[in-house]
């Protein structure tokens, strides 16, 4: 921090204080890693903070603080990032009993996602939703479900595979999270919502654009149902 601080150059500067970043993150030092934040220009910092909030909510629900997990959910955050932390806030409200807690989390959620672009990261962002709903046997799943395939017929760059916006770029440094692949994935979703319904899931199978995608979505569907 002291040799970032000192440091005339910019290009220095960043790199120094992404080292002191990066070091602070790793060791799970998230309040040395907000007071770093700070030192970055106000272009950066906007982008490091929403990745520090997103990071310090998904420590919270790692540790099962659901409330905390929210409370970081709801600070200045990427909307793709915030709508995620919905979907798996509410998809631990459900494995505790809360269902209804749980419905009202992701129909917020739903409305969020709602307001992105359609590209592949509003989709995954609804197979994840449409998935909770299927697991808590909420007829939304298969609106939910609807929802992300018209936000996958619309999208350039969506094959199959989940991404939820979880990179932050700034400068030569990035820093990637996880998601939970359990609830967010293309296949399992189809296969999760034919075990409740497998013809309510096969209208949104028909209405995928992409044979290769339809092809899968279908495969998937007659698995859940074989497996019921």
């Amino acid at each position: 921090m002291e040799k970032a601080e000192s440091a005339t150059n910019q290009r220095v500067r960043d790199r120094l204080l992404f080292l002191a970043l990066h070091l602070a993150v790793k060791k799970g030092d998230l309040e040395h890693a907000f007071k770093i934040a700070e030192k970055f220009t106000h272009e950066q910092r906007e982008e490091i903070v929403s990745f520090l909030n997103y990071l310090a909510a998904e420590t919270a629900l790692k540790a099962g603080n659901l409330t905390e997990a929210l409370g970081y959910a709801r600070r200045p955050m990427k909307p793709s990032l915030r709508t995620y932390l919905l979907v798996m806030i509410a998809y631990h409200r459900f494995r505790s009993g809360d269902q209804g807690e749980a419905v009202r989390l992701l129909s917020e959620a739903q409305q969020f996602s709602r307001k992105l672009e359609p590209d592949r990261v509003k989709a995954s962002l609804l197979l994840g939703i449409s998935a909770v709903y299927g697991l808590m046997n909420e007829p939304a799943a298969f609106q939910a479900l609807q929802e992300a395939v018209e936000a996958i017929n619309k999208a350039k760059d969506f094959q199959g595979e989940i991404s939820v916006g979880n990179l932050i770029t700034v400068g030569d440094f990035s820093f990637a999270y996880e998601v939970n692949g359990e609830v967010f994935h293309f296949d399992r979703t189809f296969s999760l919502l034919s075990a409740r319904d497998f013809h309510g899931t096969m209208v949104s199978v028909r209405s995928l654009a992409d044979p290769v995608l339809r092809a899968r979505a279908a495969i998937s569907t007659c698995e859940g149902i074989l497996r019921r």
